[in-house]
């Protein structure tokens, strides 16, 4: 008798193996505050894409593609931006599966349309030996004051001509 349920235990298959939750198999992402909804503002236009890459950068398995990445962007578009977005999505347009096209346009309509006077902005704070400007190669920290005051002049002398 004790024989026979041996034997029956030892025949029996092995009991299945617990099956994880696939959430406990995957490495979790990292919390993450969404950044406030875009209205247009231009002044918010750089912080809010630089969060909205961050939250892509983190959640690699959430936005995967192109497509999903700019879906995502909608989600966080108000008032006349929204307004912007929706003939690409009616129109089933090329942007919906090309993130860095819909990116470029993106900043062309809303982003800082007044990259020059802030480039002589900085070539001012540089010339003061505050930073250097944007325009200005890597290695222009061997300019002397003159040298990079004379660059940032022909700037605004060329900005005021506009």
């Amino acid at each position: 008798m004790l024989r026979d349920s041996v034997t029956r235990l030892q025949n029996q298959p092995p009991p299945p193996t617990p099956v994880l939750p696939a959430l406990a198999m995957v490495a979790l992402e990292p919390k993450i505050s969404l950044p406030e909804k875009f209205d247009g503002t231009r002044l918010k236009f750089r912080g809010f894409v630089s969060q909205v890459r961050l939250i892509m950068q983190l959640h690699p398995r959430r936005y995967f593609d192109d497509t999903t990445r700019v879906g995502f962007i909608r989600t966080l578009l108000t008032r006349t931006v929204a307004a912007w977005f929706a003939p690409i999505l009616e129109t089933s347009s090329a942007l919906l599966q090309d993130f860095n096209a819909f990116m470029a346009e993106f900043e062309a309509v809303f982003g800082d349309s007044d990259k020059a006077r802030i480039q002589l902005t900085n070539c001012v704070a540089s010339s003061k030996g505050h930073v250097r400007p944007l325009s200005m190669p890597q290695n222009s920290g061997n300019l002397s004051r003159r040298q990079l005051g004379k660059s940032c002049l022909d700037l605004s002398i060329l900005l005021w001509a506009l």
